[in-house]
């Protein structure tokens, strides 16, 4: 096993080294790259690789269905210092084709000796009482199934999702039809994202089926449980929809989607009418529900941080063409409470050498106050103007400035953050009190 640990003291490193020697189940340890360290012999075979395969490597390159389920925890325990624990991902294992199973993932980070997080211990610890046995009927299609899920959790879009799901899990699960939905913002009803198998006037009229009407789907979601129905129990329990088309003579599968215990949508699957599905059979379609809902769910996350570095970035450019001059300070802060792009004129009213990155929150820069007037602000989306601002500036030199905090919504409504502008009390008209506008 490889030192590989520069970054920390010799002391830490060697202890580590010993840990990691003494773990009956995978663990490893990442650089600020999310490169490998070091690991031990139980986290190798986890990804079907030698120990020597993984050091100085990328853990995305190395094991990128791992890296997609927690790159970004990944990143929130480097930035935050505060460790995950347990975090439940659904993944095959590379020494057992034809198993998916859960394991709980614990990152912590290692802090050097300046108390700033140099690099991260995480470990996978499985449940074998909860492993999901692909049925032996399957046959070799175990290794398909494994890839499936490996190509699912790399997907680079949604629609990628819903391809892999229409175009290759339904052949191989035995289905004729199927199809993916998620929740609308106001989480009434289910919009249908792709469908195939279905009579397509059924699709066209009902892109987004309320929550209101009582299918397998909707109730699935509702009732945070999976359906397996045969035809005559779908008669039973839903007699007007076993008229139309897309039930007659066919059992129905309806999973609910869920992240974290959250319901983001469902998947539906539909067969041939047959008797009751096998605990195995049930197994294989959670699991691959479970794997959809947790790419899904990082994607948007992705979507959604690009939205927000396109704003940031755009809100830069108008800080260099506009306030670069300006003699009242102007900053903008995203919703991590981060001071983004600023002007000199922020920096020196603030007494902050380095501005951009640096943390409202973080101990001893004096602007907590300020971070919870963002806050407020994030959570209102209602501006506050000319509000005090008790500036405690190195030596113990205090002033006070006059404060507008503004929410920052781009072209799609999303909330991308705050604007802060900050004067000395002499720079507005005398006579203007305090108040919150909208």
């Amino acid at each position: 096993m490889s030192s590989g640990l520069e970054l920390l003291s010799p002391h830490q490193a060697q202890n580590l080294e010993q840990v990691l020697a003494l773990f009956a189940y995978p663990a490893a340890i990442l650089d600020r790259n999310l490169s490998y360290l070091a690991l031990n012999e139980a986290h190798a075979a986890l990804n079907g690789k030698s120990q020597h395969d993984h050091l100085r490597r990328p853990i995305s390159e190395v094991a990128p269905a791992l890296s997609a389920h927690l790159d970004r925890n990944f990143k929130q325990v480097l930035e935050s210092g505060i460790p995950l624990l347990d975090r439940r991902v659904l993944l095959g294992h590379a020494q057992e084709m034809g198993t998916v199973q859960p394991w709980f993932v614990s990152v912590a980070p290692l802090q050097n000796a300046s108390a700033v997080p140099a690099a991260l211990l995480f470990t996978c610890r499985e449940e074998r009482s909860a492993s999901l046995q692909l049925p032996s009927s399957l046959g070799d299609l175990g290794a398909r199934l494994f890839q499936l899920s490996t190509d699912i959790a790399k997907a680079q879009s949604v629609q990628d999702v819903v391809h892999l799901i229409l175009a290759q899990a339904l052949p191989i699960i035995g289905a004729i039809a199927g199809g993916l939905s998620l929740l609308t913002d106001d989480r009434t009803a289910l919009k249908v994202l792709g469908a195939s198998g279905y009579d397509f006037a059924l699709i066209r009229a009902w892109p987004a089926v309320p929550l209101s009407l009582s299918i397998p789907a909707t109730d699935a979601v509702q009732e945070r449980q999976s359906l397996f129905l045969t035809f005559p129990e779908v008669q039973a329990h839903y007699a007007q929809a076993a008229d139309t088309p897309s039930y007659a003579e066919q059992a129905h599968v309806a999973l609910p989607l869920m992240v974290d215990d959250q319901v983001i949508g469902a998947l539906t699957l539909n067969f041939p009418d047959r008797v009751r599905f096998t605990q195995g059979e049930q197994n294989v379609m959670t699991a691959l529900a479970d794997n959809c809902a947790q790419a899904i769910v990082r994607l948007q996350r992705q979507e959604s941080e690009r939205a927000e570095r396109q704003a940031l970035e755009e809100g830069a450019t108008l800080f260099r063409t506009v306030f670069s001059e300006a003699s009242i300070g102007v900053a903008m802060v995203d919703p991590r409470l981060r001071i983004g792009e600023s002007n000199p004129a922020f920096a020196q009213l603030t007494g902050l050498s380095q501005v951009p990155g640096t943390s409202l929150m973080q101990e001893g820069h004096g602007l907590r106050e300020l971070g919870v007037m963002v806050a407020t602000v994030r959570q209102t989306r209602r501006s506050m103007l000319r509000q005090p601002l008790l500036i405690n500036r190195q030596g113990g030199a205090e002033e006070t400035l006059l404060v507008d905090c503004l929410p920052m919504v781009n072209g799609q409504g999303v909330l991308t953050g705050a604007a802060c502008l900050l004067r000395a009390p002499f720079l507005v008209e005398p006579g203007l009190p305090s108040r919150t506008d909208t």
